[in-house]
Parts: C-alpha cells; sequence; structure tokens
C-alpha cells in the first residue's frame, strides 16, 4: 500500500485488583512517565508509513516492576529512528540487550529483583513484524478472524507446541504464570533470545492488537474478536475491551493497543 495510514489507539488501567500499575507502552515515541503511572492513560494518533509499538509488563516487589517496565520503553525512544533504515532484525536485540542492561544495573544497585514482559509491533515498507518476550501478546484481526502472532515464554508454552495440552487446558493450568525469559536476566541465568516472527505483507483493514495479560486473562481470545462489530472503530473496540476485562474482574493491570492500517 502506498501513502499507508496507521491509525492506533492505547489504553492503560492499573484494574480492580492492584495497588500500582506496573505496565507501560510505546507508543511511537510516547510513553507513560513516572509521575502518570498510576493513572488511567489514553493515547490516540495517526501516523504514515512506519511506526512502532510495545507494551511491557513489570514485575517485581513494590514499585520494582513499573521501574523496569519504564526502563524497556524508555530505552525503544532511543532506537525509534534507526528502525526506518536499519536492518531491523539485529538493531531489535541491540536494543534488548541493552534495555536488559539498564534493568540488570538497577537490580544490582536496588539489591532487588525486577523483570518486564516485552511485546513489540514494527510497521514497516508496506510489512509489520513482531518481536516479544515473556507472555505479553501480539494479535492480527484479518478478515474476521483473529490470530496470535507472539509467542508465549511460560513453562507450557512447549507443552503446546507438542499438542500435549489443549489451548483451553493451558488458559487455566497455573504453570501459565511462570515465565521462562523476559527482561531482567543476568548473562549467567540466560541469554535471552526474542520471538520474532515472519514478515507480515499488510492487507488494508488489518488491525493489530497488543495487550498484557492482564487483558487476556479476563477475555479470551474468541470475545476479543466477537467484540471487533463489522465497521466498529478501533478506538470504541478498545474501550470496550477495557470495559469487558474490568467487568470480568481486572486482577491485574490491563494494556490494550490497536493499530490498523489503511
Amino acid at each position: 500500500m502506498n501513502n499507508m495510514k496507521i491509525s492506533a489507539v492505547a489504553l492503560v488501567d492499573k484494574g480492580k485488583k492492584r495497588k500500582n500499575n506496573e505496565d507501560n507502552l510505546f507508543f511511537n515515541g510516547s510513553y507513560i512517565k513516572k509521575e502518570g503511572i498510576n493513572n488511567t492513560t489514553k493515547f490516540k494518533g495517526t501516523f504514515q508509513d512506519t511506526a512502532i509499538f510495545a507494551i511491557s509488563d513489570g514485575m517485581g516487589g513494590e514499585s520494582f516492576g513499573e521501574v523496569a517496565s519504564l526502563i524497556t520503553v524508555a530505552s525503544l525512544a532511543s532506537y525509534t529512528n534507526k528502525f526506518k533504515d536499519a536492518e531491523e532484525d539485529a538493531l531489535f536485540e541491540e536494543y534488548l540487550r541493552a534495555a536488559n542492561n539498564r534493568i540488570c544495573d538497577e537490580m544490582l544497585q536496588s539489591e532487588s529483583r525486577m523483570g518486564s514482559t516485552l511485546v513489540t509491533l514494527l510497521i514497516k515498507n508496506n510489512g509489520a513484524k513482531i518481536y516479544n518476550v515473556g507472555d505479553s501478546r501480539a494479535y492480527l484481526l484479518r478478515n474476521g478472524q483473529i490470530t496470535q502472532l507472539s509467542k508465549d515464554h511460560n513453562s507450557i508454552s512447549m507443552l503446546l507446541d507438542m499438542n500435549l495440552i489443549t489451548k483451553e487446558q493451558a488458559a487455566k493450568d497455573p504453570r501459565r504464570h511462570k515465565l521462562m525469559q523476559h527482561l531482567g536476566m543476568f548473562e549467567h541465568e540466560m541469554l535471552l533470545k526474542p520471538h520474532i516472527s515472519q514478515q507480515i505483507q499488510i492487507k488494508k483493514d488489518d488491525i493489530f492488537l497488543l495487550c498484557s495479560d492482564g487483558l487476556t486473562e479476563m477475555v479470551s481470545d474468541n470475545d476479543i474478536q466477537m467484540l471487533l462489530k463489522p465497521k466498529k472503530d478501533i478506538e470504541g473496540w478498545v474501550e470496550e475491551l477495557m470495559i469487558t476485562a474490568l467487568n470480568n474482574g481486572g486482577a491485574d493491570n490491563i494494556s490494550i493497543l490497536a493499530v490498523k492500517l489503511n
């Protein structure tokens, strides 16, 4: 598509059960600063041809989770313009190492463990790619069908890959919360290996959804798809997803970011 219009909307809410919000996001250059982290936050914008979006879900005691997720998205800001010209896979891995090192340095200084998931959408040259570490997810909604593009890095993903457990069983298995990798791991523990999707050739009216598990634990993939009514704008869809997640319990922080291409 020539002159591709990228429309995006994001909502972040701390949910009903958590005292602090430890999620953050990257909205093609913008992210939630420390002083606004516990407010319900909305982003909305239109971009042309190239853009990058991400969601990070922080982990750690006290306020350390929000520190890790903030470092994750703030580190991405200095790489945004580089993605326009560089080989994106190598550049993403360079960024991931830099962000992970910053979190590890913070852990050493604070003498506390912290970490963050990351799911990233890069739109460039009429194509899209997903990069992720952890269990924050990316979906493509095309022609009324929903497809997960990210890979959950948890204890049951291997069982799913081997068809030893169904998706319905996995959704209730307590092992789904144990992450095998995330930002905030020292090199002697693990060298991060992000999931990198295949290049996705963009089609008109494609919609990408990035979200933290605060959404997917409360709303099924089928319901996410069903709530996207024909001709419904993505802003209304994101708002309805947030309301549904909160009405279903709002057990965790909830981050939702939708991107439509036309």
